[in-house]
């Protein structure tokens, strides 16, 4: 052999030991190298921070799960931030002029009056600017004869953010909301001419005309919730409706009605009218602001208006609102909260 084939026999393996060598070499090659690449994969994984799958709002990470927003409670934050926004606008209130002493007009021609005092009194508890808007009672509430009483545009088309003063009822609750209210509920009765020259029957309604303010919770639908009064669901044509209390007064004086049938704190001249039969229950809770379904008004009216009555300020409003705002009066007290 030349010199190279005896290298070449020399590098090439001869027999059978040499090639087990070989073999026995590649293979600790690869074994090592798979290590290798183990362990430069453990350390490039854990060297990046958990990722966790969020489906449908919840984290694959047990320990830490992230909340539903649907099902978040209300915090702290949340309420911080309703006030905020509601410390950004001014907040409109429908208030009318003819129920003394909550709301009239004065001599100099302004809206006045209890309720006037009690929304400046809880808008500057809250720090919230407000804004009275006077408006005929229909365009917050309207009910006609022989139909189903219903919000006006007031509310539904967003005029103001509230009508002042309203009492709570099954009817209203089927279309509004309201607030936490600053009166006691109270009952209506029935209004007649003094001394009852009619005969009027409380107890009895057959072929009796009743007068009804209109918007008013002691309504024809009142009466047919009475199980006490016979014949109390009115036919059309015994329903008659009026603006005001002047006009219900006239329509009894004018024999157009037998008698009226109205909340039992109204102001009465007891020298021309009386208060006949028992007294009827014809609202779930008393005088209150009404809003739209929807309106964020009572997450700082209700707190204002609690706060209020516990330093005192309301009670002073109430009770000197009949010497305040209804002078003329005598022995008128409003059925103020405890």
């Amino acid at each position: 052999m030349n010199e190279n084939a005896d290298n070449f026999a020399i590098t090439e393996p001869s027999n059978m030991t040499a090639g087990y060598d070989k073999f026995f070499l590649v293979g600790w090659v690869v074994v090592a190298a798979i290590a290798l690449i183990a362990i430069v994969l453990a350390a490039v994984s854990l060297s990046r921070p958990p990722s966790n799958i969020n489906i449908g709002g919840m984290s694959s990470d047990t320990d830490n799960p992230a909340p539903l927003t649907a099902m978040a409670p209300y915090t702290g934050g949340d309420a911080a931030a309703l006030m905020m926004a509601a410390q950004q606008k001014t907040w409109l209130f429908a208030i009318g002029h003819d129920l003394v002493p909550f709301e009239y007009e004065n001599d100099q021609g302004y809206t006045s009056g209890f309720n006037k005092d009690l929304i400046d009194a809880v808008c500057k508890e809250a720090n919230v600017k407000c804004r009275t808007v006077y408006m005929s009672y229909t365009l917050c509430w309207n009910s006609e004869p022989g139909r189903h009483p219903v919000p006006g545009p007031a509310l539904m088309a967003n005029w103001v953010d509230a009508c002042t003063g309203w009492y709570v009822a099954p009817e209203r609750l089927n279309s509004v909301q309201f607030t936490a209210s600053f009166m006691k509920a109270v009952g209506a009765n029935f209004i007649i001419k003094k001394g009852n020259p009619r005969a009027f029957n409380p107890n009895d309604l057959a072929n009796q005309k009743i007068g009804f303010l209109d918007g008013w919770v002691n309504d024809e639908k009142c009466l047919k919730r009475q199980s006490g009064i016979r014949n109390s669901e009115l036919p059309v044509t015994s329903v008659m409706h009026y603006k005001d209390l002047i006009d219900l007064y006239k329509a009894i004086d004018n024999s157009e009605v037998t008698a009226g049938f109205h909340v039992a704190d109204a102001v009465l001249d007891h020298s021309k009218y009386e208060w006949i039969g028992d007294s009827y229950s014809c609202m779930t809770h008393g005088l209150a602001m009404m809003t739209k379904k929807g309106s964020q008004m009572a997450t700082w009216w209700d707190p204002a208006l609690r706060s209020i009555q516990q330093n005192g300020a309301y009670k002073k409003l109430c009770r000197n609102a009949p010497a305040a705002h209804a002078p003329n009066e005598v022995d008128l007290v409003l059925d103020c909260l405890d």
